[in-house]
């Protein structure tokens, strides 16, 4: 059966226990950013520095021609995408850096008014990986951002981040447009019944994203509040999608 496998915990401290080497197709997560303890370029450095020391510490966990992708918020006036990016793959040459993939034209965001132009997606993939990148960036702009996806599903995905999170536009549109570029990566990066992995889940808008596309998942969280959140939805999904469901934690 598919498998969706919730964890609540330390992403830092759990991920290598709890996940196979050489198991996963995709990690692709949102790094949490605090944008009001990140001021100036000492705690840029703190924060990359963390991030990127993390990553590589699970890149064994990565298939050989695994992909990490990372959405990440540029805050203004700060270096983070630039410092991440080195962090990554020099001097350690851990990852090979692919491209970033702005996200800014979605018409749910384009319809709000709401400003992500400094969000972008970074792919990486292993040192070693096979060099398909010319093919991969072609698929990965061939995909129409609101082709093929049900509206029953991408409605749910939206209602659930106003009803669970917080009531505005700017919610609908960041989940929205996070859902629709997950299931981009999976039809690019993933194989059918593969392994995503998103050790910094929120409130699950990647583990909805797998279900649809027919890959199995684990998720990390490490507040509970967002967990619980992250369960409900999963559990609302899996019974019209044939996923088994599996919690771990509190």
């Amino acid at each position: 059966m598919k498998s969706i496998k919730l964890y609540l915990g330390d992403s830092h401290k759990i991920t290598k226990d709890i996940v196979k080497a050489n198991s996963v197709d995709c990690i692709f997560t949102t790094p949490p950013t605090f944008t009001k303890s990140i001021k100036d370029e000492n705690s840029v450095n703190q924060y990359t520095d963390t991030m990127s020391k993390y990553f590589i510490s699970i890149i064994d966990l990565l298939k050989p021609n695994g992909v990490l992708a990372l959405d990440v918020l540029n805050i203004q006036g700060t270096t983070i995408i630039p410092r991440l990016i080195y962090n990554m793959t020099s001097p350690v040459k851990k990852y090979r850096y692919i491209m970033d993939i702005p996200i800014i034209t979605s018409r749910v965001i384009s319809g709000c008014g709401i400003n992500f132009s400094n969000r972008k997606i970074l792919l990486f993939k292993k040192v070693s990986a096979s060099p398909t990148f010319k093919m991969e960036k072609e698929l990965l702009h061939s995909y129409v951002w609101h082709e093929n996806f049900p509206v029953s599903m991408k409605d749910y995905v939206v209602s659930s981040a106003i009803k669970n999170v917080k009531s505005d536009s700017s919610m609908l549109a960041y989940h929205s447009e996070g859902f629709l570029f997950t299931s981009r990566i999976i039809k690019v990066f993933c194989d059918n019944g593969g392994l995503m992995l998103d050790p910094f889940m929120g409130i699950g808008t990647s583990t909805l994203a797998c279900m649809h596309d027919n890959v199995n998942f684990i998720g990390i969280e490490l507040y509970d509040r967002i967990f619980k959140i992250a369960v409900e939805n999963a559990r609302s999904i899996s019974p019209h999608t044939g996923y088994s469901v599996e919690v771990y934690g509190k």
